[in-house]
């Protein structure tokens, strides 16, 4: 969470501090290599709300999780380009544990992190890299115990470091810090639940990988999946999301 504070607040900072090649960037940065069609996406849509709530603890939900993943279908939605000012920065887009190299120092601890695949990077609220990683690559225990801790890790770091860079922090308070990021996973239960297919698929031979539809996301799960899927559904329910 460190890292994506400072990863997000130097992005921020280059936008205010060089709007011009800010406003260059823009374009090629939004440049999106996701393609799926809109009518394959409303297929995947609809099998995930039917995968989600064949679960019977999930189940109990299936009005708030439809309304949730129907209104959040599109490529458009998925990819959110916006600029909600003051929170516009480079968002990963991707950002799970896999998307991320851990290099460990010889004491055997993690002492530095680098995040790879920008496929989908694309300025818009830095925050929405949050609920995703945290809903994605935590176990349960951060989940039920950490949540918030961890965001007031980030929100701590993000100010330090535009601080440090000579940034105005003013509008960044911790209550807008925390409205901003509300504001934004509202709209991520697809993205988590779609994210936790890949993440728990169990990949035979004769998979085809790249028919991402067919092999992955019209398929079915396996129960990890609805474990992980009920950690998440509950959190966004605790939190007012859905």
């Amino acid at each position: 969470m460190r890292e994506y504070a400072h990863f997000h607040a130097l992005g921020m900072a280059l936008r205010i501090k060089k709007p011009e090649f800010w406003q260059a960037a823009r374009e090629p940065i939004n440049s999106s290599a996701y393609d799926m069609p809109e009518e394959e996406l409303d297929d995947v849509a609809k099998h995930t709300v039917e995968l989600l709530c064949s679960d019977p603890g999930i189940n109990k939900y299936e009005d708030r999780i439809r309304k949730s993943i129907m209104a959040n279908k599109s490529v458009k939605a998925l990819m959110a380009v916006e600029e909600n000012e003051p929170w516009v920065s480079i968002v990963h887009g991707d950002g799970w544990v896999n998307n991320i190299l851990f290099h460990h120092a010889k004491n055997g601890k993690v002492d530095k992190v680098k995040f790879v695949d920008y496929q989908i990077t694309r300025m818009s609220s830095p925050l929405l890299d949050l609920p995703y990683f945290l809903c994605t690559s935590s176990n349960a225990d951060v989940m039920d115990n950490h949540f918030d801790e961890l965001l007031d890790v980030y929100h701590s770091r993000f100010v330090d470091v535009l601080a440090k860079v000579g940034c105005n922090v003013s509008p960044f308070t911790k209550e807008n810090f925390i409205e901003e990021f509300n504001r934004v996973a509202k709209n991520e239960l697809f993205h988590c639940a779609m994210a936790l297919k890949f993440i728990t698929m169990e990949v035979q031979q004769d998979d085809d990988l790249g028919d991402i539809k067919a092999s992955v996301m019209l398929s079915s799960a396996e129960k990890i999946f609805f474990d992980r899927s009920w950690k998440v559904v509950s959190k966004f329910v605790e939190k007012g999301w859905i």
